[in-house]
């Protein structure tokens, strides 16, 4: 294998000069130069990059550590950071711990001892202390899709906006009966999506049962695993948010096998719009995530930090957005009718008996109230303790002349309190805690307050029919 001595005698010029050349470090004549080019071509010559870069200081590669390289996420991350890192001369080292910490503890120490120029870091846990070494080395770090509560460069994403936008559009499709299958608990990403979920189910007064939320571990076959335990615990779901695209394929399959259509039978919504959620059919709709974003920052940053490691560290937040498709519909008008159609139509004729336009109904706003009727959500429980309360704390806000109660209790007329004026027993009941009692009561009274100021003739308070 040809040396810089046997260049440097091809060309008949001192090894220095050759050096020279190759680094460009020192003025030397066009003809001189293109002498030694011509000679490094004919030898074939490979100046040593290693040797060069460590005299240098430098060795033009950074590192990036993700948790799963099977997952399209991560992937499409990575392809985005090679890409940026070619263009600003920086080779991408990718090394993969496949969710395991000791594996990401031992990858930490391959990155080290080739001496990279800095660190992108999407970890497969929350636990920062084995960070600490590279720390120490001085290495730059930036740390992507994780809050592991270290000093640092960080790229991250709002994933509690996420899930609340996740959690917001099946509510604005009527659906009530959802579930959810979540990441692991212990890694960042996933708290933060179903903390925005259940935020947004919160506030539109909607339970979310401990049961119809189950872990998995964002893959696809924990995804299929996850829907057939929903699906077995006959929870009768109508929605599913899975907290990422890869387990919503794998619960995709899993309604296919149990002859459930998507979205006819039941919705599904994923996270992360990976370039595969458009290809399946239904093309499932999703959070997106800014892929590119992503990848193109953390080097960006990376490289920042490199040129000067003074800089006070910068974290970014990056916002995620609805991608609607062919995974999710309204839930059906017709579903409702048919499963509360006797209490619909007994409410309907009252509503029709009583004679008045000036009346607001509190419950089920896909009722099928005539023009006039004013419908609010709002689902409460009449066997719960503090119902009353609530029923006559909206009352009184609105000095209402006839009040009537249509419940889904299933009891005898003699077990309901007297101030009940109308009762239709139905099965399916859910109790409401007594806080919730007095958070549906004050928002009752805060969407009567930005009504008509006028007195409604009539309320008629419609509980529990939605869940």
């Amino acid at each position: 294998m040809p040396n810089i001595r046997d260049v440097a005698e091809k060309a008949q010029v001192s090894v220095t000069t050759v050096s020279h050349v190759i680094n460009g470090t020192r003025f030397v004549e066009p003809k001189t130069i293109e002498r030694v080019k011509q000679a490094i071509v004919a030898l074939g010559y490979r100046p040593n990059s290693l040797a060069r870069s460590l005299r240098r200081g430098e060795t033009r590669t950074i590192g990036l550590l993700i948790p799963d390289n099977s997952n399209p996420f991560f992937a499409e991350v990575a392809r985005v950071v090679e890409d940026a890192g070619f263009k600003k001369g920086y080779s991408v080292i990718l090394c993969n711990s496949d969710l395991s910490e000791e594996k990401e503890e031992a990858y930490l120490e391959v990155l080290l001892s080739k001496q990279i120029d800095g660190l992108i870091l999407i970890s497969s846990s929350n636990h920062p202390e084995r960070l600490q070494r590279l720390l120490d080395a001085g290495v730059p770090l930036v740390i992507v899709d994780r809050e592991l509560g270290l000093s640092v460069d960080k790229v991250l994403v709002d994933n509690e906006q996420g899930g609340y936008l996740a959690g917001q559009y099946l509510l604005q499709l009527g659906h009530r009966r959802i579930g959810c299958i979540a990441g692991p608990s212990e890694v960042n990403p996933s708290a933060g999506r179903l903390a925005g979920f259940k935020r947004a189910l919160w506030e539109a007064g909607v339970e979310l049962p401990d049961e119809a939320v189950v872990a998995s571990d964002f893959r696809y076959d924990g995804g299929a695993q996850a829907m057939t335990t929903l699906l077995q615990q006959k929870l009768n779901l109508s929605a599913v948010f899975a907290t990422n695209d890869t387990m919503a394929i794998g619960a995709l399959t899993a309604l296919r096998a149990a002859h459930l259509r998507v979205p006819n039978d039941i919705s599904l919504i994923g996270f992360d719009n990976i370039p595969l959620s458009e290809a399946v059919i239904p093309s499932l709709t999703t959070i997106a995530q800014p892929i590119k974003e992503i990848g193109q920052l953390s080097v960006a940053l990376l490289l920042e930090r490199i040129k000067n490691s003074s800089n006070q560290p910068k974290t970014t937040l990056l916002s995620t957005v609805l991608v609607e498709r062919q995974s999710c519909c309204p839930y059906p008008q017709e579903k409702s009718m048919k499963k509360n159609g006797i209490l619909h139509s007994q409410l309907s004729a009252i509503i029709a008996s009583l004679g008045h336009t000036d009346m607001l109904v509190i419950g089920d706003s896909g009722l099928p109230v005539p023009a006039g009727v004013t419908c609010v959500d709002l689902a409460v429980s009449a066997g719960v303790p503090g119902f009353m309360d609530v029923v006559r704390a909206v009352a009184q806000e609105l000095e209402a002349e006839q009040l009537v109660v249509a419940t889904e209790l299933e009891a005898q007329e003699s077990q309901l309190p007297n101030e009940l004026r109308t009762c239709f027993p139905l099965a399916s009941f859910q109790s409401v805690s007594h806080e919730e009692l007095k958070r549906l009561s004050a928002k009752a009274k805060a969407v009567v307050r930005t009504g008509e100021q006028t007195p409604y003739a009539n309320v008629i308070i419609f509980s529990g029919v939605t869940f």
